[in-house]
């Protein structure tokens, strides 16, 4: 069975670095790639190819929540996990 392939974004280096050795340790799960804001993660997305996106919802530049309404436009049914770190 082919493994679920993950885009870990995150404006914080040590969150990114984090949920990657995490998610890593899913057998089930493939850390394609990470991303420091939405803009980035956008532009990633077609190299990358994954089958799910774990989003900050606070990021500068372009946030989370304006980064999910960008995706949609192309990628209407990628899941995405949004999430809010306190």
């Amino acid at each position: 069975m082919p493994k679920i392939r993950v885009l870990v974004v995150d404006d914080s280096a040590v969150i990114r670095r984090w949920s990657a050795n995490e998610l890593s340790k899913d057998p089930a799960l493939e850390v394609a790639g990470t991303a420091a804001n939405g803009k980035i993660a956008l532009a990633r997305l077609p190299q990358l190819n994954p089958d799910l996106v774990i989003l900050d919802v606070e990021m500068p530049e372009m946030d989370g929540l304006e980064t999910l309404r960008e995706l949609r436009k192309t990628y209407r049914k990628m899941p995405v996990i949004n999430v809010q770190l306190p």
